[in-house]
């Protein structure tokens, strides 16, 4: 489960927003990380628009024509590429 909190405060920077990462284990959700972006001090809205795939999230982000992916690497969400 993905979830966008588009206008929340992130590392200090207001309004970029994050996505927040859950799973089910046993039919209980359980969170597992808060994800954002390296240039999180230029962007708002980040997560504003949300596909989740197998182990690749990708994350558009429409006031800055950019979508980034994440690929899950032994648990953890990484940030793998960034298209403008």
């Amino acid at each position: 489960l993905v979830i966008g909190s588009t206008q929340n405060t992130f590392l200090g920077s207001a309004g970029s927003g994050y996505i927040s990462i859950y799973s089910n284990q046993d039919g209980l959700w359980t969170f597992k990380q808060n994800l954002n972006v390296p240039d999180i001090q230029s962007i708002t809205n980040f997560g504003d628009v949300i596909s989740i795939s197998n182990d690749t999230i990708v994350v558009g982000n429409h006031l800055k024509e950019t979508v980034y992916i994440f690929t899950q690497i032994n648990n953890d969400w990484v940030l793998s590429q960034q298209l403008n």
